[in-house]
C-alpha cells in the first residue's frame, strides 16, 4: 500500500496511471483491489466476449511458451500432454465457469467505480471508435494513433492437438453458445 500511496498515487504531474491485473492476479495483490475499489478509481475492463477463444489463446501461450509481453521474454512451454490434459471439454467448461465467476466478483468488488467496458472483439472490429470511447472516458485529447500489431501466425500449434469444432460443438450443445 506504501508503495501505491508514495509511488503510483504520488501528486505528480502524470495525468493517469495504469494497470493491467487479470482476474485471479487480484487474489495475489488482494491490497492493490482494495486500494482500487475503496479510492473508486476509475476502471478499463477490456474482455473477451469469446471465452473459448481466449482460452485456447492461453493454451497456445502456455505450448509456445510466448506469452503477451512487452519484451521478449520466453517462459517453460507446457508438454503436449499437459496442454492435451487442459483441452477436454470439461478442462475447457470448467476455466469459461471460472471467468464467468470472476467476472462476478469483479462486477460486485467494484460497483461504485466508474467502468468502462470494451471487448477484444470490439476493438479488432472498430478500434478507432474503441480507442475515441477510452480517451473520453480518460478525459484526454485523441492521440493520432496507428495500432501496430504483430502476428505471429495465422494457424495455432494447438489446433494440430485436438478437434476445435468438435469442441466448439460440444460446447454450444452444453449451453455456452454464447461464449463462443
Amino acid at each position: 500500500r506504501n508503495f501505491l500511496d508514495e509511488m503510483v498515487f504520488a501528486d505528480t504531474a502524470r495525468a493517469r496511471v495504469g494497470f493491467k491485473f487479470k482476474f485471479e492476479e487480484f487474489e495475489v495483490w488482494p491490497q492493490v483491489r482494495d486500494y482500487i475499489a475503496a479510492n473508486r478509481l476509475p476502471i478499463i475492463f477490456l474482455r473477451r466476449s469469446n471465452l473459448f477463444d481466449r482460452y485456447l489463446s492461453e493454451m497456445e501461450a502456455a505450448y509456445s511458451g510466448f506469452f503477451n509481453t512487452t519484451d521478449k521474454t520466453t517462459y517453460g512451454a507446457m508438454t503436449k500432454d499437459e496442454v492435451l490434459s487442459r483441452l477436454s471439454v470439461d478442462h475447457i467448461r470448467r476455466a469459461i465457469d471460472l471467468s464467468l465467476e470472476y467476472q462476478g466478483a469483479f462486477s460486485e468488488i467494484f460497483l461504485d467505480n466508474q467502468i468502462l467496458h470494451l471487448t477484444y472483439e470490439d476493438l479488432v472490429q472498430d478500434w478507432q471508435e474503441q480507442f475515441s470511447k477510452l480517451c473520453n472516458f480518460l478525459g484526454i485529447v485523441e492521440l493520432d494513433l496507428t495500432p501496430m500489431t504483430e502476428k505471429r501466425s495465422g494457424r495455432r500449434r494447438i489446433d494440430e492437438l485436438f478437434d476445435v469444432e468438435a469442441a466448439r460443438l460440444a460446447l454450444s450443445e452444453a449451453g455456452y453458445l454464447r461464449y463462443l
